[in-house]
């Protein structure tokens, strides 16, 4: 049986279980269905109404970076009282949810994909462990913004972020791949194509990326580069439409309905397609352009999509 059949083989059984109250086993299949395809037909809505009714205890699990995280965020906070356990290359996760007041039974914490695979393996075959349900968008932003100041206060805020985890990078490395982060130079073409078009800009990175760029903050130009990256995911509201890789910052602008353009390889990663990119294009929140290895033509196409797109959407 493929996965294609499987997804509707457990959901339809999932369906029959829910018919005769038959929680626990209703959880068991939607969560085979979220094995293979996490946002099919409403199988998010259907696990979570059987894991509230359901007899056995057990834990539901936040795997992988902060992209995941925020679209596990809209559920967590409505159900606070569960038991989570993350697992994640992100360092700083346990500090992550203490600052929404979300308590986690456990963190693993893990330095490469492979041992993010094994510690899952080792997770959901110790006990009962689900993967926690998820949302594209929040109803609300959870993150409160504070105002920022322009000379031009009537112009666009356009949000701007090129780079990607260490974590990543250091699995493109090992693996031959594109880098997620898009290059200097198009980054350094795009802020002066933006000050063209006369748009006010936040761009986000670390400290270090920005001080590599080689820009300083502005009356146009505001720079979010806190440590605490919450504090940086929450400027993400004051943008009128944002630009950037395939990173947690575009999930961030994505989940908030903000026009995103995302820049991203044309190297198949299907996870990555299916997660979060594809349902925002279908959506009509996400405007994609796919490079193959951002040459100088290529950098000059993008720089041509990114401004012709941005023009459409901030008249």
């Amino acid at each position: 049986m493929n996965r294609h059949i499987k997804k509707y083989y457990f959901y339809l059984l999932g369906l029959y279980y829910d018919l005769f109250k038959r929680y626990d086993d209703a959880v068991e299949a939607y969560a085979e269905v979220m094995r293979y395809r996490f946002f099919f037909a409403n199988v998010q809505s259907k696990f979570s109404a059987a894991y509230k009714n359901r007899l056995s205890k057990s834990k539901l699990a936040i795997t992988g970076g902060v992209g995941d995280f925020l679209q596990c965020l809209p559920y967590i906070m409505a159900n606070k009282s569960n038991d989570y356990v993350v697992i994640t290359h992100f360092p700083k996760a346990k500090e992550f949810f203490e600052s929404f007041g979300i308590p986690i039974c456990k963190v693993y914490t893990c330095t490469n994909p492979a041992e993010e695979k094994s510690i899952s393996q080792d997770v959901f075959s110790a006990e009962k462990v689900y993967r926690c349900p998820r949302d594209l968008f929040f109803k609300d932003s959870p993150l409160t913004s504070q105002a920022i100041s322009y000379t031009s206060e009537h112009r666009p805020i356009i949000g701007v972020h090129m780079s990607s985890s260490h974590f990543a990078v250091s699995h493109e490395i090992k693996k031959g791949l594109t880098p997620k982060a898009l290059p200097k130079e198009f980054t350094v073409s795009l802020l002066n194509a933006l000050e063209v078009l006369d748009f006010n800009v936040i761009l986000f990175g670390t400290k270090k990326e920005i001080t590599d760029l080689g820009v300083a903050p502005n009356m146009r130009l505001k720079i979010a580069s806190d440590d605490d990256i919450t504090k940086n995911l929450a400027s993400v509201n004051s943008c009128h439409a944002f630009i950037g890789s395939d990173s947690a910052f575009k999930t961030m602008s994505s989940m908030l309905k903000i026009p995103t353009i995302v820049l991203y390889s044309k190297e198949k990663n299907n996870f990555r397609d299916r997660m979060f990119i594809d349902p925002y294009v279908k959506n009509g929140v996400i405007y994609p352009f796919r490079y193959q290895n951002f040459s100088d033509n290529e950098i000059n196409t993008a720089i041509t999509f990114v401004t012709k797109t941005l023009t459409k959407l901030t008249r």
